[in-house]
C-alpha cells in the first residue's frame, strides 16, 4: 500500500512540474522576442518573472543560470548597472557550481562582466575578465568560428588595458586583433555584442 501511494504521489507531482517548465518557457520566449525587438524593460521583467519562477518550481540549477544570466543583461541595458553586475557574478557562480558547466556559457558572463566593468569605469577589472575570456575562446575555436567577432573583442580588451595604463600590453592585443583580420579578411562577423553604454534606457 506504501508503495502503490509513493508512486500515486509521483505520477501526480509529474504533470505540475511539466506544466511549470511550460508556463516558464512561455515568458522566457515572451522576454527573447521582446528583446529582440529592442524592448529591454518588457524583456527584463519577462526574465525576472522567469527567473522567480524557475526557482519556486525547482526547475533545475542550469534553468536558474540561464534566467540569471539573461535577467542581468537586460537590468545592465535598462541602466541598473550596480544590479547587473551582482546578477552576472551570480549567474557566473551557478554555471560553474554545475556538474558540467558549459564552456561557451562561462565565457558569456565573462565577457558581459568584462563590458559591463568597463562602462562602470572599472577598466583594470574589465581588462581582467578579458584576460580570462581570450584563451577559453581560443580553446574554444573562435579563431575558426568568428575570428573577425574575435578581434573586435580583442579591440575592447586592448582599450580596457590601455584605459587602466598598461599601453605596452594594450598594443600588443591590438597587434593581435590586426594579425587575425588580416589572415580573415572578407570573413563576415557573426557576433556582435550589445554594449551596455549603447542600450542603456531609462524606463
Amino acid at each position: 500500500m506504501h508503495a502503490r501511494l509513493i508512486a500515486l504521489v509521483a505520477l501526480l507531482a509529474t504533470p505540475v512540474w511539466a506544466s511549470d517548465r511550460r508556463a516558464a518557457d512561455r515568458i522566457y520566449d515572451q522576454g527573447l522576442r521582446a528583446e529582440f525587438a529592442g524592448d529591454y524593460v518588457r524583456a527584463r521583467d519577462a526574465f525576472d518573472k522567469v527567473l522567480r519562477q524557475a526557482r519556486a518550481a525547482g526547475l533545475g540549477p542550469e534553468y536558474v543560470s540561464a534566467a540569471t544570466y539573461d535577467l542581468a543583461r537586460m537590468t545592465g541595458y535598462t541602466c541598473d548597472f550596480v544590479r547587473a553586475k551582482e546578477l552576472l557574478l551570480e549567474a557566473l557562480s551557478l554555471e560553474q557550481a554545475l556538474p558540467a558547466p558549459g564552456p561557451g556559457n562561462v565565457t558569456k558572463r565573462l565577457s558581459e562582466l568584462a563590458r559591463l566593468s568597463y562602462d562602470q569605469g572599472n577598466f583594470a577589472e574589465s581588462a581582467a575578465y578579458y584576460e580570462r575570456v581570450v584563451p577559453e575562446l581560443e580553446r574554444l575555436g573562435v579563431l575558426k568560428l568568428d575570428p573577425n567577432g574575435f578581434a573586435n573583442l580583442l579591440d575592447d580588451h586592448a582599450i580596457a588595458v590601455s584605459r587602466s595604463g598598461d599601453e605596452q600590453r594594450a598594443g600588443s592585443i591590438r597587434a593581435k586583433a590586426g594579425d587575425v583580420r588580416s589572415k580573415n579578411a572578407g570573413v563576415p562577423v557573426r557576433f556582435s555584442p550589445v554594449y551596455y553604454r549603447d542600450a542603456c534606457v531609462k524606463k
